[in-house]
């Protein structure tokens, strides 16, 4: 007999509780073949929208139709963000009557990554890429060889980026979160500097460097990471969603 409290499996992802600069990249991405993507109706309230994250602890959600299209994407920066009361300065109403379609971001200006940059690419290169972006999210695309079409293979973003790393990424100020970093990795493999003595970026490498001595060169790898190439990709226009209850393994 079923118990009253019965519920069902959910696939879960198991991330690496710590991560470097120079880790894979695909350690940090929500990967949609072993873990659920979450979605939402398009004229939901912003209330059911907000439920929906909490609950399922998530910070964005797909917004997709009867078809399981994309339609576009709501994060939570979106609810507490100025969308909410410009929709309301230009329309007029209450708050309860926005719909997630009204400040959502369609589909049209959506952009990814694709996956087999994300495969060679290291945590770094998320980092510098973000920075770019000036983002918290970044979708991971794949093409469908069968069906020869475009998927969403995961999502990237500055929260689980930050959980792995143990430090708190914001994208609006990477550039000296990345220096900072790199810095504690350049400590690490060189040792402490004694007073006097810093890392200074000099191109695509740290330099160690005094007052009373040349800089020395570290030639270390660690600081240097590029912008992946395939940002900015558009969604296709054809582009569907993850198969939100099937795709799993």
């Amino acid at each position: 007999m079923i118990e009253t409290d019965v519920t069902y499996h959910k696939p879960s992802q198991g991330f690496k509780e710590s991560v470097d600069l120079e880790d894979p990249a695909i350690e940090v991405m929500t990967d949609f073949t072993r873990v659920t993507a979450i979605s939402v109706n398009p004229c939901a309230n912003l209330e059911q929208a907000r439920e929906r994250m909490i609950s399922r602890g998530v910070q964005m959600l797909f917004v997709t139709n009867q078809y399981h299209e994309v339609m576009g994407l709501i994060t939570i920066n979106d609810l507490n963000g100025t969308k909410p009361i410009q929709v309301l300065s230009e329309n007029g109403g209450k708050i309860e009557d926005i719909m997630v379609r009204d400040i959502m971001t369609p589909r049209l200006k959506l952009e990814a990554l694709d996956f087999s940059e994300i495969q060679k690419a290291r945590v770094g290169d998320l980092l510098e890429t973000f920075k770019r972006m000036g983002r918290q999210h970044a979708l991971v695309v794949e093409k469908d060889e069968f069906a020869d079409k475009q998927t969403i293979r995961g999502v990237l973003s500055t929260t689980q980026l930050s959980k792995q790393l143990g430090y708190e990424v914001q994208s609006s100020h990477m550039a000296s979160n990345i220096a900072e970093m790199a810095r504690k990795v350049a400590e690490q493999k060189f040792g402490h500097l004694p007073p006097g003595q810093r890392f200074s970026w000099r191109g695509r490498i740290w330099q160690k460097t005094s007052t009373s001595s040349p800089a020395q060169r570290v030639t270390t790898s660690h600081a240097s990471f590029p912008v992946l190439q395939a940002l900015f990709r558009q969604i296709q226009p054809w582009q569907t969603a993850p198969e939100l209850t099937r795709q799993t393994r």
